[in-house]
């Protein structure tokens, strides 16, 4: 039983990212059909955005451990084998393209990113919920009613990831 808990907890977070993407994508592609932007024209921005912003991520980590990385590309495309993304940097490349894009089709730049904002922050709402899940990226050490155990960790831990995942949830509203 232990074992099946652990391979669920394993496999959980893949498939909350991909619903996290197709719901931000859908919000994205739905207020910009509101504002009545060509709808292929609204997903070729999507897309490209989040390629280059997933590949952004990935030169940002590689960037940021360049000295175990090295200059071996086998190691910089096995994402398996040594995984890992820096956020920030995903997020830098895919506004540059989403930007880039709206200034080529004369579209208003700020009002597509604020679609992006909208889908990124109810994406983000599912992130987080499967980082919850996984058992992944808990908060601190705590004494409090609302510290929980989690995986390989002997003391209760804040869920930070449910606060995260709560404020979110506030910010899409918002």
């Amino acid at each position: 039983m232990v074992d099946l808990v652990n391979l669920l907890r394993s496999v959980a977070f893949g498939p909350f990212i991909a619903l996290g993407f197709l719901c931000g994508a859908f919000v994205f592609w739905k207020k910009g059909k509101e504002e009545y932007y060509d709808e292929y024209a609204l997903f070729d921005v999507l897309l490209a955005s989040s390629f280059w912003g997933l590949l952004g991520a990935r030169a940002g980590f590689i960037l940021a451990h360049i000295q175990d990385f090295g200059v071996d590309i086998v190691k910089w495309l096995s994402v398996f084998t040594y995984p890992g993304y820096v956020g920030l940097a995903g997020f830098v490349a895919g506004t540059y393209v989403l930007f880039s894009y709206a200034k080529k089709q004369h579209w208003d730049a700020f009002e597509l990113a604020d679609f992006g904002a909208m889908g990124l922050s109810l994406a983000s709402v599912l992130f987080a919920t499967g980082m919850f899940v996984n058992g992944s990226g808990f908060g601190n050490p705590t004494t409090l009613p609302m510290g929980m155990q989690f995986p390989g960790v002997f003391d209760n831990r804040h869920p930070s990831q449910l606060y995260a995942a709560v404020l979110y949830l506030v910010l899409f509203i918002i």
